[in-house]
């Protein structure tokens, strides 16, 4: 690994453990992280805490197999992956339903984000047009735009921290505050009961009911993450199956014991007069209580370039898609070894992106642009062109796509990038 660089690059290097657990981790972290206290009220404390818990077990596993999986086909994005498992119009449907959800989770963001900022300014005697919520959207464009633009998640690995901190901080904020206000609670009532008929406020240990299910769906989103876990398996340096594994099992831990602890004690420190967003419960003049609200509203603003990412992956798979699939041989190559005589196939969905053999147990190359296979727009022509390998003679990355404007590249991103965020605002 490289002595160079800056001193925070040296601290998180590209490509290492610790930033595609950044990313990763922070992926998962978004506003479901406000209702699991309410989701423990709604299934009981044991119920819902064993419902959490599964949910980060499902969530691992899932991701152990997604990476592995992505790895070993050297896939380029969560679609790329599935259309190696089902078929190439597999991928251009994935693509536009990724493209679609994320669409709609970041106009939701942008919603939440206007609602949650404006009101902790309303604590601060700051200017009136300050505290619009459309005025506070327009502002946190000047940080979000530019973190949409990097075409690789690594750049995002600074900021993620944001997330991490956001949660780590608010959860020793509620740890902290339980203690007490549980006294409070349960200083209304004769007791303590199993199931509640000690008095009205007491600890409710299980709740069967419908309202369950609502806990193991909060619990499966809370650690969903999975549209970025195909990118970060292509980005981490020597990605031997112990490095992944270390990935995803560090990741679900950090955050199944976050989660746990901010559930289980925010429903603890209220009980039943818990509100769906627990932070409401809290004086808001608190000083704990309103670093935690800043630090929650930078991690909106941190969250919605992550979702950006496989947005934009989507609408750059789809922009260069072509229907037209090559030989016969396709699925006989797409497992072979570079130099057994068959040529990897290019510009489709579920074939070969990296022409090594290492088969991910050895170090990839850094730079993108060589050893893969690049997807190219070519609509009107039958077959995909492959760029030169390193030393050809193009050099990699300048290939001219039809004469237009290169699917993918910087102005392409600039642009969608420009219209997304302000048809969202």
């Amino acid at each position: 690994m490289s002595n160079g660089g800056s001193p925070l690059e040296r601290l998180i290097p590209p490509g290492s453990l610790l930033a595609c657990f950044n990313v990763v981790t922070a992926s998962a972290i978004g506003t479901g992280v406000l209702t699991l206290p309410w989701a423990i009220k709604e299934s009981g404390l044991g119920l819902g805490l064993i419902l959490v818990v599964c949910a980060a077990l499902v969530a691992n596993i899932s991701l152990n197999i997604l990476m592995m999986a992505a790895c070993k086909t050297r896939s380029r994005s969560y679609a790329d992956l599935l259309a190696w498992c089902i078929g190439p119009l597999a991928g251009p449907l994935i693509d536009f339903l990724i493209f679609f959800e994320t669409l709609v989770s970041i106009s939701c963001y942008f919603i939440f984000l206007g609602d949650f900022s404006s009101e902790l300014l309303m604590l601060f005697d700051v200017p009136a047009w300050l505290k619009e919520k459309s005025n506070l959207v327009l502002l946190s464009l000047v940080i979000i735009a530019p973190l949409c633009l990097p075409s690789k998640l690594s750049y995002l690995r600074y900021t993620s921290t944001v997330s991490l901190v956001g949660l780590f901080w608010t959860t020793v904020v509620v740890v902290t505050k339980t203690p007490s206000l549980y006294r409070q609670r349960t200083g209304q009532a004769s007791g303590i009961g199993g199931n509640g008929e000690a008095g009205e406020h007491s600890i409710q240990w299980m709740v069967l009911s419908p309202d369950c299910l609502k806990t193991a769906s909060i619990g499966v989103f809370a650690f969903f993450c999975h549209f970025n876990i195909v990118p970060a398996a292509r980005e981490l340096k020597n990605p031997t199956t112990n490095r992944m594994l270390a990935l995803t099992t560090t990741s679900s831990i950090f955050l199944v014991v976050f989660f746990s602890l901010l559930a289980s004690c925010g429903y603890l420190s209220w009980l039943d007069d818990l509100q769906e967003d627990f932070l409401a419960n809290y004086p808001p003049e608190d000083p704990l209580v309103i670093v935690s609200r800043v630090l929650l509203t930078a991690t909106m603003v941190c969250m919605v370039p992550l979702m950006v990412h496989p947005m934009l992956s989507s609408l750059t798979a789809l922009a260069q898609w072509n229907t037209t699939r090559s030989d016969d041989k396709r699925t006989h190559d797409r497992l072979l070894p570079a130099g057994t005589g068959s040529d990897v196939q290019a510009s489709s969905y579920g074939t070969a992106d990296e022409t090594s053999s290492s088969f991910c147990e050895g170090r990839r190359d850094d730079d993108p642009e060589s050893g893969r296979t690049r997807r190219y727009a070519q609509r009107g022509e039958k077959d995909a062109q492959v760029p030169p390998a390193v030393g050809g003679s193009a050099e990699p990355g300048k290939a001219k796509r039809n004469g237009v404007l290169k699917v993918g590249g910087l102005p392409f991103r600039v642009g969608v990038v420009a219209v997304i965020l302000t048809t969202n605002v």
